[in-house]
């Protein structure tokens, strides 16, 4: 029984894109050897650097006006190593000295490569945050366990150096903050 015309088409293209993916044996070899010649065996920099920033948060605990504007401070360590980035850092939202929302936490994430001038990344972890109002005497306060997020945005102008955007999250039951800050990286940033 002769086999339907469709059938024999439909291997046309698995055939061709086979053929692509699975070259001869002698194609393979000179590939192999030219690949081997254009690219170095260097394993990846480890790069790793302090940042800090100020900006602007909202969500921190505030008795006398929960729709103001309040300050940002961001201070953070960050190790990468290829993609993975991982990242141990202290957010403020505060209206006043004694009105505020803090947590520090352990993150991990992906970044993009620190090869670049530009650089990007995002994490999440786990955190503890501390939330206090109404002076240092009124008896409020809350702490709690909580999920923080960042992202780091930075153009690292020097090899130890960049200026940058850090934008955090923090989510628990008691209190959710958040916050932008312009600041810096130093470190060994490529």
């Amino acid at each position: 029984m002769p086999v339907p015309r469709a059938v024999t088409l439909g291997f046309i293209p698995l055939a061709l894109i086979s053929s692509l993916l699975v070259p001869s044996a002698g194609a393979a070899q000179t590939d192999t050897v030219s690949v081997a010649a254009a690219t170095p065996a260097t394993p990846a920099r480890l790069t790793f650097w302090l940042g800090g920033g100020y900006g602007a948060g909202d969500g921190g605990y505030d008795l006398e006006d929960e729709t103001a504007l309040e300050h940002a401070f961001s201070l953070n360590g960050s190790v990468q190593s290829g993609w993975l980035l991982l990242s141990v850092r202290l957010a403020l939202a505060a209206s006043s000295i004694t009105d505020h929302s803090a947590d520090y936490g352990i993150l991990a994430g992906i970044a993009s490569s620190p090869a670049h001038r530009f650089h990007a990344g995002a994490a999440v972890g786990l955190g503890h945050m501390a939330v206090t109002g109404g002076g240092f005497f009124s008896g409020i306060g809350q702490s709690a366990m909580t999920v923080p997020a960042e992202v780091q945005l930075a153009w690292r102008f020097r090899s130890w150096l960049a200026l940058g955007v850090y934008g955090f999250m923090s989510v628990s039951r008691v209190d959710t903050f958040g916050g932008v800050t312009l600041g810096f990286q130093v470190g060994r940033l490529r």
